[in-house]
């Protein structure tokens, strides 16, 4: 490809990366929103989530900003849950932590995860690099464990994946690749 040919695909595809972004930023808010609602039913689900962050060393409560048990007690008693910029943080965390836990494991290297890659980029980049270049693009790994992670959270929460570890015992990547799985049979996006 020329420098001419390679400027004028980059021009093309400024709008479809541009709408991604978007319907990412829709996805995330719409995430948030549904944490708003799950909080208001009870904040166990993520008392038990910052629990564990901490105690992984992923996080600090207090320079996060986070509420103590505690608070989180005091708050409930009173009516009040998890504010939504704490909710936010929750969100960015649960996503970077099960990430990093699919890095570790083979789901994303599995074809059942491979349209992630493939859905990444607008179609004529896809085309343009072919099959054999996508697959061997450098970032594929990370590519598919942050959208499969997106998708994930988005849809069902932050505290999804450490819940449903601790009532099954299943690890985090069986159950990502459950959720994967009843997704698809379901009709959902991947």
């Amino acid at each position: 490809m020329t420098g001419a040919e390679r400027n004028r695909m980059l021009r093309d595809l400024a709008d479809p990366v541009c709408d991604q972004v978007l319907r990412d930023n829709a996805s995330q808010s719409l995430a948030v929103s549904l944490d708003v609602m799950r909080a208001r039913e009870g904040v166990d689900d993520f008392r038990q989530l910052i629990s564990e962050l901490e105690r992984d060393g992923f996080f600090d409560r207090s320079r996060e900003h986070l509420p103590t048990w505690e608070q989180l007690l005091e708050r409930d008693e009173t009516g009040s849950r998890l504010t939504r910029p704490e909710l936010c943080v929750l969100l960015a965390h649960a996503k970077l932590h099960l990430m990093r836990r699919l890095l570790k494991g083979t789901l994303i290297d599995d074809p059942v995860a491979s349209g992630y890659l493939a859905r990444y980029f607008p179609p004529v980049a896809v085309d343009t690099a072919g099959e054999p270049g996508l697959a061997a693009h450098r970032l594929g790994r990370e590519i598919v464990a942050s959208q499969l992670t997106n998708d994930l959270v988005d849809l069902m929460g932050a505290g999804f994946v450490h819940r449903m570890m601790r009532d099954s015992g299943a690890s985090a990547g069986e159950v990502a690749r459950a959720w994967l799985v009843a997704s698809r049979l379901s009709g959902h996006r991947q």
